[in-house]
């Protein structure tokens, strides 16, 4: 088991918002990696998502399905969330869509055996080598509680009724 925590170096890179998560909040990217040889995170020079890695060897065959192992299980500070989305080029490499679009993951996702895992479908015959760049995550402000008890729209109902042909 290995931990590692985003550098000042890594920062000096990131977008404003990520800059001020991190600044705000010392040490709030504590990484596990699952093998301690697989490559560390790094920021890329260009973007502001961090990208991530496939862990192991995958064989897929058109119309098969995979969850991806990205090798790694990350503590997220209280307030945010990580949203998990595919490069633009894995669709045209690798033929693999994420299935559920963006993966959202939450900070109750951050035990030592919480591994972040990309689920795949695969339109054609393809292969995934270890260390292949296939999505990229970048941490948000999770949404505040905007729910009430009690509902109330302040106008008058509508007399038109709904019909679906």
């Amino acid at each position: 088991m290995s931990i590692n925590l985003i550098t000042l170096s890594d920062i000096a890179k990131m977008d404003d918002f990520t800059k001020s998560v991190l600044n705000s909040k010392p040490n709030v990217l504590k990484i596990r990696y699952v093998d301690k040889d697989f490559p560390t995170l790094q920021m890329t020079e260009k973007g502001d998502w961090i990208d991530l890695k496939a862990a192991e060897n995958y064989t897929l065959k058109a119309g098969e399905s995979a969850l991806i192992d990205l090798g790694i299980a990350m503590k997220i500070p209280d307030d945010y969330e990580a949203w998990l989305a595919p490069r633009s080029g894995t669709f045209r490499k690798y033929g693999l869509i994420q299935t559920n679009g963006i993966g959202i993951i939450d900070n109750s996702y951050s035990g030592n055996n919480d591994i972040w895992r990309m689920p795949v479908w695969a339109t054609t015959d393809t292969v995934v080598n270890k260390g292949d760049r296939l999505c990229q995550f970048r941490l948000v402000e999770r949404m505040s509680k905007v729910f009430s008890s009690q509902y109330s729209a302040g106008s008058t109902d509508s007399s038109n009724d709904l019909y679906i042909v």
